[in-house]
């Protein structure tokens, strides 16, 4: 059901019952809250929720789901704590826990955000950013945005400063 322009709100009841694995419902126009119903679809295997305008907190009731290997709930307007333990689960957590952090995700493969591209990030732990650089003498390094915070990490200075 991705990329369909579905609007309205997730309906938590269609899982009762089922033994769904997969669900597909990136790319829409969904709005309100990921219901708790979703949680007691306990074959799911993969959750993709992302590009939607979707809203509220993550429900902790996620950490229940112990097939969960692939989970996307980014570029929504989702708050809140990531519950889950057991990182090793996932082949894929991705979330919008870079700047401006939204969701606090230990196990997060991928962070997303306002200023992020997927290249150039490599997982997230409590809103920490990690910039990969590579740059050649004779390229530009242009970095040129708006409205961030925070100290730049020593080592990028000193990979500057030699080159």
């Amino acid at each position: 059901m991705e990329n369909n322009l579905l609007t309205g709100t997730i309906p938590g009841d269609f899982v009762e019952g089922s033994k769904i694995t997969e669900i597909f419902l990136q790319d829409n126009y969904l709005t309100g809250r990921i219901p708790v119903q979703l949680m007691n679809a306990s074959n799911l295997n993969i959750l993709h929720l992302e590009n939607n305008a979707l809203t509220g907190e993550v429900p902790v009731e996620l950490s229940n789901l112990k097939n969960l290997v692939d989970v996307g709930i980014q570029y929504n307007n989702i708050t809140g704590i990531l519950p889950f333990q057991n990182c090793s689960q996932f082949e894929t957590l991705e979330a919008d826990c870079d700047s401006p952090e939204k969701v606090i995700c230990e196990c997060c493969t991928t962070c997303f955000g306002l200023f992020t591209r997927a290249g150039n990030i490599e997982g997230c732990v409590e809103g920490k950013l990690r910039l990969e650089f590579d740059v050649d003498i004779g390229q530009a390094l242009d970095m040129s945005l708006r409205n961030t915070a925070g100290e730049w990490i020593d080592l990028f200075i000193l990979f500057l400063q030699k080159k």
